[in-house]
């Protein structure tokens, strides 16, 4: 009986390892097939060769020498990398299963030195060691393929980490429970070791819920800067179109009094007159005055200028560095949109010479954005308190987004914005 058990449980464990590896495999190795039909017929190949084992004798030296074979044989056949690159990828699966099953029988043999004498051939036991052992290898072969494809672990990949690693603490924990057991300790030691196991499980539950609400807040934050970011996109293309249609009339403009110069020699006066009421609301819609030779910040820039100047507002801006900082444009839209829209709220509601005074420029390989205005003279509620300040939240994290900064600061009169963008020469914009 206990011999169909081995069995069954060495048929789950080659099972698991043949469907392990060739996923590996596939996530490391450019592949000349789709990586689903690889890690198939992988697979497919071990599960058919591993009944061999049983029916024929081999020793466990050559079954292991074998798979190395028949591993690097597929990624040999089906990958486009350079062979050494091939052999390497090939070894590593077996080099982490050789440290981590290391890893796993020294911590074996200081907590449970008696293993054999006690469990001897105890199907259970073996179970247990089986599963420690498969989920060590699965969490290594995981992590070591976000390590070479230099990928940041998603928070769904943080997940699969954190319950691997726990269930390879449980597991050992449940062996170790067992080998008191069978030692046959005092009920006393016994006792304390449960204890001491349900502490531990009680902990790593309240790490895990921890954990799922720390997961779920990052979530919803990463969710919100997407819909910024798409927000903001949109936006950029639109300001893009404006773009385009400013320089399309600035180009025209000798055509266009050519047209006026036609019609007033012919005397169409309603025609002319029509046509300059036109000619006056496209320009009034567009700003002659260029700030920097970014298309999309240019416009917002020039686009908030106006509206200050509208609103009796004084403006002193002096923008340079900005095409030269090679940051994300929708980012950088973004922080200087919302950077003056803050300065616009609280200026408007001065009444003793309100102002605005923006300043952007490359200081020891950083672009410095400062932005100061004028202060209300009392305190103005928002007619919508709810979202009152978030404007400067998405300027933090836009801001770190591009692996910057964002400080501010305020009294009765002067509010201080200041950010901080590293200069990358490898940041495409």
């Amino acid at each position: 009986m206990e011999n169909i058990q081995s069995i069954i449980l060495s048929l789950i464990a080659d099972t698991a390892f043949c469907v392990t590896y060739p996923t590996f495999y596939s996530s490391v190795v450019n592949m000349r097939i789709k990586r689903w039909q690889y890690v198939l017929i992988m697979a497919s190949i071990f599960m058919l060769l591993t009944p061999l084992q049983y029916i024929i004798p081999i020793t466990h030296p050559v079954v292991y020498i074998a798979g190395i074979v028949i591993n690097l044989g597929g990624i040999i056949i089906f990958g486009k990398d350079k062979l050494p690159k091939k052999i390497i990828y090939g070894l590593i699966p077996y080099a982490s299963d050789i440290l981590s099953s290391s890893v796993y029988l020294v911590a074996r043999s200081f907590f449970m030195p008696e293993w054999q004498p006690v469990f001897g051939v105890k199907v259970l036991s073996d179970y247990l060691e089986a599963g420690i052992l498969l989920s060590q290898t699965i969490l290594s072969l995981f992590i070591i393929s976000k390590i070479i494809n230099r990928k940041k672990p998603t928070v769904n990949n943080l997940t699969a980490i954190y319950i691997l690693t726990i269930m390879i603490v449980q597991i050992f924990i449940m062996t170790f429970i067992m080998y008191i057991y069978y030692t046959n300790v005092s009920f006393n030691v016994f006792c304390i070791a449960l204890i001491a196991y349900l502490l531990i499980c009680t902990l790593l539950t309240v790490a895990v819920l921890y954990y799922s609400v720390h997961i779920n807040r990052k979530q919803i934050k990463q969710d919100m800067i997407e819909q910024q970011y798409l927000f903001m996109n949109t936006q950029y293309e639109q300001l893009r179109n404006s773009y385009v249609s400013y320089k399309k009339l600035r180009h025209d403009i000798k055509d266009h009094l050519n047209v006026v110069n036609g019609l007033a020699m012919q005397g169409k006066t309603e025609e002319l007159q029509a046509y300059t009421n036109t000619l006056t609301q496209d320009w009034e819609t567009l700003s002659s005055k260029t700030f920097c030779d970014v298309p999309a910040v240019d416009i917002i820039i020039a686009e908030k200028y106006n509206i200050a100047s509208a609103s009796g507002i004084k403006t002193d801006f002096v923008v340079s560095g900005i095409k030269e900082a090679n940051a994300d444009n929708v980012y950088l839209s973004s922080i200087f949109a919302n950077l003056l829209n803050n300065a616009l709220e609280a200026s408007c509601h001065c009444s003793h010479e309100p102002y605005i005074s923006l300043r952007c420029a490359i200081m020891m390989k950083k672009l410095v954005i400062t932005c100061r205005n004028s202060m209300p003279d009392h305190p103005h509620k928002k007619s919508d308190a709810q979202n009152h300040g978030y404007g400067l939240h998405i300027i933090d994290d836009f801001a770190k987004l591009l692996g910057g900064t964002f400080v501010y600061e305020h009294d009765d009169s002067t509010f201080t914005a200041i950010v901080t963008i590293p200069i990358s020469e490898g940041r495409k914009v």
